[in-house]
Order: structure tokens, then sequence, then C-alpha cells
């Protein structure tokens, strides 16, 4: 099972968070195929009685021999190989970011950063990164769809999709981050699930690198934002953005779906 946090703690440890990422990946399979068994057979879905019980499990059986015959085999990601060797690459790598962040308070420092701008060379210095290569740095597909749909709702009037540059912090600790001068990023990301909560993510690059390489350390206050195998869903709308979508002509989903609702004043 998935970890879950200790008592009066907002987050999960760096391990907790790895090792939860961890059995997800592993129960992605068993979760696509309740969902086919679901999906494909009402009987499967709807509530029994005790008395119908007795022949649950031949029920199944005949389901499962169905899917087995005539179904789309799961099969492996492409990238599966390539994912087994960032885990073991970054299991044991421990979150010096999130370290950084909380020792220091950066959350309340808002005088040492400031908003960027498209005329800034730093913004122009983020890697650029191509959509495999978010598919590795995330161990998967499924940050990336979200990454879409929460830029979608932060690009709308009433949205706040804010990326900062951090400006006025010490020289150590920047080095003290990665080993070396990187580029610190901060962005706000508002919560989905409850409205008065945002989330700040922080990403340090390396502008002299390429690929997933070039982020060796990122941090987000989100629940499982200490994670160094894989990314949450706001780390990765903030990386997706800065490194692949500003390049490409991106689709909002919905886009000006609110501008056709009809309230009651207009009837």
């Amino acid at each position: 099972m998935p970890e879950t946090k200790y008592q009066n703690e907002n987050q999960l440890t760096s391990e907790q968070a790895n090792k939860s990422r961890l059995v997800t990946m592993c129960r992605w399979v068993v979760e696509v195929i309740n969902g086919r068994f679901k999906r494909d057979f009402r009987l499967l879905r709807n509530i029994h009685s005790n008395r119908a019980l007795s022949n649950m499990f031949d029920y199944f059986k005949i389901a499962a021999a169905l899917l087995n015959s005539y179904h789309v085999v799961v099969d492996n990601n492409v990238h599966a190989r390539d994912f087994i060797d960032i885990i073991n690459e970054r299991i044991n790598i421990p979150n010096r970011l999130a370290d950084i962040v909380i020792t220091n308070n950066y959350n309340r420092r808002r005088a040492h950063f400031e908003p960027m701008r498209a005329e800034m060379p730093q913004f122009n210095d983020f890697p650029r990164m191509t959509e495999e290569e978010l598919t590795l740095f995330a161990l998967g597909s499924y940050q990336l769809k979200q990454a879409r749909s929460y830029y979608a709702e932060h690009v709308h009037p009433e949205g706040a999709f804010t990326i900062e540059l951090a400006r006025n912090i010490p020289l150590e600790e920047i080095r003290e981050i990665a080993g070396r001068d990187v580029l610190l990023i901060r962005g706000r990301i508002q919560s989905r699930h409850v409205a008065s909560r945002t989330y700040y993510v922080y990403i340090a690059a390396d502008p002299t690198l390429r690929g997933r390489l070039a982020i060796p350390q990122y941090y987000c206050s989100c629940p499982i934002g200490k994670r160094t195998i894989g990314c949450c869903s706001h780390t990765m709308s903030i990386v997706w953005y800065m490194g692949f979508a500003r390049y490409e002509n991106i689709l909002v989903p919905a886009e000006g779906l609110e501008d056709e609702i009809i309230t009651l004043d207009d009837v």
C-alpha cells in the first residue's frame, strides 16, 4: 500500500514519497484490469445480494477468459527499462532542495524572488525538453496529462500561473542545492482540492545540460512533493510549460467554454 503521512506532518518524507511512487507504478496494471472488468461487464459493477455471491468467482473467471481472448493485452511501457534504470539511479538521492527551502523558509520570502518576464535571459536559459524526456522525468504520462489541465486552469483571466526567478538568495545556498551554480525558479499552483491553498514549486535547472539531467533537484509543497523518483503534477506543470509547451502551439482544453455558459440573468 502507498505510504501515509506521519502524525502532525503535512508531507511525506522523501523516502515515503518514493516508496509510494513505486507502489502506484506496480498497482497501475491492477487498476487497469479492474477498470476493464467494471467497464465491460455490467454484472461486475453492480451491487450483488448475498445469495448471488456464491457464483461471483465463476463470473470473474468467465469475464477474465473473455478479456484474455479478445482484449488488447496490457504490455510494458516502451520506456520500462529506462524507468527501472532511473529508479535505481535516484531512489537514494536526498531532496536537498526541499531541506533548503524548508530550513530557509523560502515560501515566505517574497523579496528574494521576482516574476519572470519573456525579455529576461534566464527565461530562455531554462532547458528545452521533448515529450519523451518529460515522460522519463515524470516516470510516466499521467503527470503530463495533468500538466496540460493545470496550465489551462491557470491561464484563464482569473488564473494565476506565476513563475518567479530567485534573485537575492546567497550564492552559497544556490550552490548547496546541486553542488554547482543553477537556475532556481519558483512557481505557484492553485490546489484543485482546496480553494484557499497554493502550492509552491521550486525547480533547480542547469542550463548547461539537456533532458531530465538538466533538472537535478525539484521540490513542491504538496503532500508528495519531496519525491525524487518522478514528480508530482504541480512540478510537471511548471517543467512542461517552461521546457516544452511555450515552444509549441498548445491548445487549451475547453478554451472559451466559460464564455458560452448561459446564466439565469441572460434568459
